[in-house]
């Protein structure tokens, strides 16, 4: 059979082929798309599971009178002094472990938009368990060049090599390997991906400025199961003179980020389940009337030499080119072979249940009774 028959049936219709491609284009993005999701859970799930070994972790909320801070805090040249006292306290404490983290956004010479910036510690790090690609140790000191060191998101792996020089300021040392995040509940439900981002170690001295001293440690995160260390933060921040805190646990809000994240896989999968449903229906229907109105057609082929096989072919195709390309569409949004290859057999197996009705209507078509009738 010759393909231009194929190419003659889709412009017979160019409109209905239309429509039945993005029906299964939508299918298949669908289908890529609960995957990427499934993968993306596990992920997110292991980094729970790194959390596992502590009880609880509760972040820091400032909950200081303004006009006390205003007059007590901010206004007092000491205040930065015993701000750092505090920091130490806590991250230094024996009692129980704790991390900071925060971010600025920055702009890179020759980029318009800004790029975050993102400081932390090696408890952070840990808590996380971040990976460099090369094993790089952020935390250990300065670049031997005098640059502050840091390891960039592997989005910008394209863009910068190891040993270049950032703004003058930075020296990239290593990148962080694909797909790195960490969850902040204080601030978003969301997972929070590192891929874009440039990593810096947190550098907090007697000599930092107040906003970063008051950024560091109202961004700190206690990890810990003992409720007495809570008053004993607040003790020491009220010997100093300093802050009102709340002590907030986001332990129960990361069990609803997985809540919420597995019901829009739910949504998403009913949703193609239901599209799957119309579309194989529309499709199988679709194909059946195309056989009835070319019987008289399929039988001259078969009288010039043509065999069933070729007209199986020039059915099928129908189904299989646009599912061939909506394979390549996905794979060109989701870039993952594992999606890759579940979305080729998902497709296959797609094309087998369309196919399958349509398939035994020909194989037991009498064409030649067909052809009598007419």
């Amino acid at each position: 059979m010759r393909w231009h028959f194929i190419w003659d049936d889709l412009k017979e219709k160019p409109l209905h082929y239309l429509g039945m491609f993005l029906q299964l284009l939508a299918a298949t993005l669908l289908f890529t798309i609960i995957f990427l999701l499934l993968f993306h859970m596990q992920e997110y799930k292991q980094k729970i599971e790194a959390l596992n070994h502590y009880e609880q972790l509760y972040y820091l909320k400032d909950i200081t009178d303004e006009a006390y801070f205003e007059t007590n805090i901010s206004s007092n040249p000491d205040a930065g002094n015993r701000m750092y006292q505090l920091y130490n306290y806590i991250m230094q404490n024996p009692g129980f472990q704790a991390y900071t983290f925060y971010q600025y956004q920055e702009n890179l010479q020759g980029n318009a938009s800004p790029t975050t910036f993102f400081y932390a510690d090696t408890s952070f790090w840990n808590t996380f368990r971040l990976e460099a690609e090369g094993g790089y140790n952020l935390f250990s000191n300065n670049t031997p060049r005098g640059y502050l060191p840091v390891i960039l998101g592997h989005h910008f792996k394209q863009t910068y090599q190891i040993g270049d020089i950032i703004n003058d300021e930075y020296e990239v040392m290593d990148y962080l390997k694909e797909g790195s995040f960490y969850l902040n509940p204080k601030a978003s439900s969301e997972i929070i991906s590192l891929d874009e981002s440039i990593v810096c170690p947190v550098n907090i001295h007697a000599n930092s400025s107040f906003s970063d001293l008051d950024m560091a440690i109202n961004s700190t995160v206690i990890l810990t199961n003992k409720d007495t260390v809570f008053q004993e933060i607040q003790n020491k921040s009220y010997e100093l003179g300093l802050f009102t805190f709340a002590f907030e646990s986001f332990s129960d809000q990361l069990e609803n980020i997985t809540e919420e994240n597995e019901f829009f896989i739910e949504l998403a999968t009913t949703i193609l389940i239901l599209l799957l449903s119309v579309s194989v229906l529309g499709l199988v229907s679709s194909i059946l009337e195309y056989i009835d109105c070319h019987k008289r057609e399929f039988l001259i082929h078969i009288m010039y030499g043509a065999t069933m096989k070729d007209i199986l072919i020039r059915i099928l195709s129908q189904v299989f080119i646009p599912l061939a390309i909506s394979i390549l569409i996905s794979f060109a949004i989701g870039k993952d072979l594992r999606i890759f290859l579940l979305t080729t057999l998902f497709i296959l197996v797609l094309g087998m249940v369309i196919s399958f009705v349509p398939c035994i209507r020909l194989i037991h078509l009498d064409l030649n009774s067909a052809i009598r009738k007419e």
